[in-house]
C-alpha cells in the first residue's frame, strides 16, 4: 500500500508541472501477476503465470519477467514493467523491446486507499502523459456510465473504459480532440 500513496503524490507533482515522461512506479508480484492475467497478455488463458521481480525498490519490483503456459505445453516468456503513472504497462520479449500495452490495471488495494474516481483521474493523467508526454488537465475525470469516465485535457478528451477483474479493474482509454 506504501506505493499506492506514492503513486497519488507523484500524480499530484505531474498534474502541477505536466512535465513529461513518468517514472516507472513499483509493482508486487502478486498485483503483476494478476494484471498480466486480467488484460491477458501475451495471449488469453494462460493455465499459469509465474514472473520474477528485479529492481527491488519500495516493497515492489521496477520489473519482471514473467512466463505463461498454455494448452499442449506452450509457454511464453516476456519482461513486463509499469509504464508511469496510473496502472498502464509496457511488455516485450526484452525489456529493452518494452512497448506499451493499450491496456492497463489499477489494483483493487489501489482503488481501496484511492477511490474509484480517483484512481480513474490517475490513470487517465498516466495515459496522457505516456502517449503525449505532458498534458495540461481542465478538471477532474466525471463518470459518464457505470464503466466509462470524461477526462478534460487542454486539446483532448480522454475517455477511460474500466472492467473489473480480479484482482482490480481492466483499464483502457482513448483520446480525441
Amino acid at each position: 500500500m506504501k506505493w499506492t500513496i506514492l503513486s497519488l503524490a507523484v500524480a499530484l507533482v505531474a498534474a502541477t508541472s505536466a512535465s513529461a515522461a513518468g517514472a516507472n512506479m513499483p509493482w508486487t508480484k502478486r498485483d503483476i501477476t494478476a494484471a498480466v492475467r486480467a488484460i491477458g497478455y501475451p495471449k488469453q488463458h494462460a493455465k499459469t503465470v509465474a514472473c520474477t521481480g528485479s529492481g527491488a525498490s519500495m516493497g515492489g519490483f521496477a520489473s519482471f519477467r514473467c512466463v505463461a503456459a498454455y494448452k499442449h505445453h506452450r509457454r511464453r516468456s516476456f519482461y513486463i514493467e509499469g509504464q508511469g503513472e496510473g496502472g498502464w504497462l509496457c511488455a516485450g520479449a526484452t525489456l529493452a523491446g518494452c512497448k506499451l500495452l493499450g491496456h492497463g490495471f489499477i489494483t483493487t488495494s489501489s482503488v481501496k486507499v484511492q477511490g474509484l474516481g480517483a484512481s480513474a483521474d490517475l490513470a487517465a493523467r498516466g495515459y496522457m502523459t505516456d502517449k503525449f508526454g505532458s498534458y495540461q488537465a481542465q478538471g477532474f475525470c466525471k463518470q459518464t456510465t457505470s464503466s466509462t469516465w470524461s477526462c478534460p485535457f487542454v486539446g483532448e478528451t480522454v475517455t477511460l473504459r474500466l472492467k473489473k477483474a480480479t484482482g482490480g479493474y481492466v483499464t483502457g482509454a482513448t483520446a480525441s480532440s
